[in-house]
This record gives C-alpha cells, sequence and structure tokens, in this order.
C-alpha cells in the first residue's frame, strides 16, 4: 500500500529525487517543466511512499487549461517507478490515490501517462482499472534503445554492413565537427531543420531559433547536446539530445541537400555517441520509429540500420474524470500535434 502526496519540493530536490529511479526520463525532469512553462503548461507533481517512508513512484503532469473549466494533464515519460528492483512492476502500485490528487486540483480532467519503460507483456491495464489506452494515440510506442557504454567503437560494431557503407562515404567527406550548446550550435541546427522542413514540404513546423535556445537556455549546459557537421563553414548536418541521469533521448536532427548527398548523416551518429560518451551518458534512445506508417518508413529505416534495441513501450494509458473528455481532448491533440 502506497500513500500519495503533492510533491512541493524545490526543482533541484526533485531532479535528485528523479535521478534515483531506473527508469528516470528527461521529460519528467524540472528542466523540461521550464522549458513547458513558456508555451503554457504548468506542473503538477505527486509522489508516492511506501509506510515506511521509501518512494514507490514520481510523476510531473503538465497541465494545459482550456475553455469550460476542462483540462489536459499530460505526462511524457512518466510515472517514474523503478526505485526498488523487487518493486518495478507499476500494477502492484494503487494509481487511484494519484487521480484524486489531480481531480482536487483539476476538476475536470483528462489524465495521460506516457511510459518509456519497456513492456514485458501484452498489458492489461499497467495502472489500474482507471487507465485505458486512448482511443487516439500520439506516439507509436515503439523507440531504439542502444547500450553506448563501449563508445563510439561498440556503436559502430552494432550497425548494419549497409549502413557501415554510407558511415565510410560520410567520413570520407571533408566535414569537421562541433559538439557544445552555443549559440552557433543552435543556429546551425535551426537553419537545417528550416531546410529540411521546407525540401520535404512537413507537415509539423520547424523548430526555431528561438525555441531551441530556449530549449538550452532551460535544459542547462549538461542538459543538451548538440552536434553539427560543417562543410568548410557551412552547416549540412546536425542533431540535439536532451541529457538526464546518464540518459540522453534523440530530440531533433537535421540534414541539408549537401549533407544528404555525403551521407553526412550515417558519420554524425558515431560522433554524437562519442560525445555523449564522454558525458558520462550510458544510453541512448533513438526518440521513437513508428512501424505502422508507411511514410516513416525511410526515417525507421534509417534508425534501425543503426542497431539497438527495438522496446515497445508500456505507452499511453489515459484516465477522464468525465466520460466525454477522453475522445473530445484525444481528437484536439492529434489535431494541434500535441508531443513531448
Amino acid at each position: 500500500m502506497v500513500t500519495w502526496t503533492t510533491a512541493v519540493d524545490a526543482d533541484r530536490a526533485w531532479d535528485e529525487q528523479l535521478e534515483q529511479a531506473g527508469d528516470a526520463a528527461v521529460f519528467q525532469s524540472s528542466r523540461w517543466t521550464a522549458f513547458k512553462r513558456g508555451e503554457g503548461w504548468e506542473p503538477f507533481r505527486a509522489v508516492a511512499r511506501h509506510a515506511d517512508g521509501r518512494t514507490a513512484a514520481m510523476v510531473q503532469f503538465l497541465i494545459k487549461r482550456m475553455p469550460l473549466g476542462v483540462a489536459m494533464a499530460w505526462a511524457p515519460g512518466g510515472p517514474a517507478f523503478q526505485f526498488d528492483r523487487n518493486d518495478d512492476d507499476p500494477a502492484d502500485l494503487d494509481w487511484s490515490g494519484l487521480l484524486s490528487l489531480l481531480t482536487a486540483r483539476v476538476p475536470r480532467v483528462l489524465a495521460r501517462v506516457d511510459s518509456y519503460v519497456p513492456q514485458r507483456r501484452p498489458p492489461a491495464s499497467p495502472f489500474g482499472p482507471l487507465f485505458r489506452r486512448p482511443q487516439v494515440r500520439i506516439g507509436s510506442g515503439v523507440s531504439i534503445r542502444f547500450d553506448i557504454a563501449a563508445g563510439e567503437a561498440g556503436f559502430v560494431a552494432g550497425m548494419t554492413s549497409k549502413h557501415r557503407y554510407y558511415l565510410r562515404k560520410g567520413l570520407a567527406a571533408p566535414l569537421r565537427w562541433e559538439a557544445g550548446a552555443s549559440d552557433r550550435d543552435v543556429a546551425a541546427l535551426a537553419a537545417l531543420h528550416r531546410e529540411m522542413s521546407a525540401s520535404k514540404n512537413l507537415k509539423t513546423a520547424a523548430m526555431s531559433e528561438d525555441r531551441c535556445r530556449t530549449l538550452r537556455d532551460a535544459m542547462g549546459a549538461d542538459g543538451i547536446t548538440i552536434v553539427t557537421g560543417y562543410r568548410d563553414d557551412r552547416p549540412i548536418t546536425s542533431c540535439l539530445t536532451l541529457d538526464f541521469a546518464g540518459r540522453a533521448f534523440y530530440y531533433a536532427a537535421a540534414t541539408g541537400a549537401e549533407g544528404r548527398k555525403l551521407s553526412a548523416a550515417y558519420a554524425m551518429l558515431p560522433r554524437l555517441v562519442a560525445v555523449l560518451h564522454a558525458k558520462g551518458i550510458r544510453h541512448l534512445d533513438f526518440g521513437g520509429i513508428a512501424p505502422a506508417f508507411a511514410d516513416r518508413a525511410g526515417v525507421d529505416h534509417f534508425k534501425k540500420g543503426f542497431g539497438g534495441e527495438i522496446v515497445t513501450y508500456l505507452g499511453e494509458w489515459e484516465a477522464a474524470s468525465l466520460p466525454l473528455l477522453a475522445p473530445v481532448a484525444g481528437l484536439l491533440m492529434k489535431w494541434r500535434g500535441v508531443a513531448v
């Protein structure tokens, strides 16, 4: 039996406690909250503890207020519940107390969690009978994860032979690599993202330089990594990871037309792994694949060729305080493109 309470810890204390969880995700950190506040989301945090005071679970919801007093509570990467190797099954915890706390704060709410814990068996609701699979999901619930403890060499060894061919092609190009989170790094990534979005007619908006800089400032210098490949002084490929608790999440990437001709992205990934490894990062989440969508086949093929473990997450589950909230809010999220 656990008891849920509203968390009132300062941001630093929250992050320090979250880092103790085996399933800690950057999107449950205070740094992610600092970024999302500027987009109209407010945080709500809760902690479950055993009778002896040990932490059993933590969750940070981001709440978006809507008309008529309705709210969406979104917990990407949460909840965290792997604080004890012998107690890492969420079905063993009482999640009704969490919903009671949340509805006391926002009575008309759709609460949705999105766990990045690998699914060990086809689940009934892992978060209790009040949570159900959403009719409209935001993500695929499938990703590729890498153990990068062996560094760049170990990463390259896991690539397919075809990807290693393109890696050699990329390495043969006269490229210079920079890694960091300076304004120059931010500007290079944003410029490439604009070029890629325009050339591919992507439905989602390009990451603006201002938004990327805001993200950098919220995450802090140690919480973000940008790796960019330059030909002469022109950026041709770039990627960004969010780093927390020894794990990196592949958040954004873009390669321009010149970079695609040189297979620069194939050379960028091993370089990224080398930089992350030097920072003490040991796990890399490639940010999701979407096997069910034909229009994502090219991106999925690119990601799968680097090896890694394909995992199906526990994924998205939701609970609504009013019956009609789930379908209406789900469609609104899909239409507006709500993401982590």
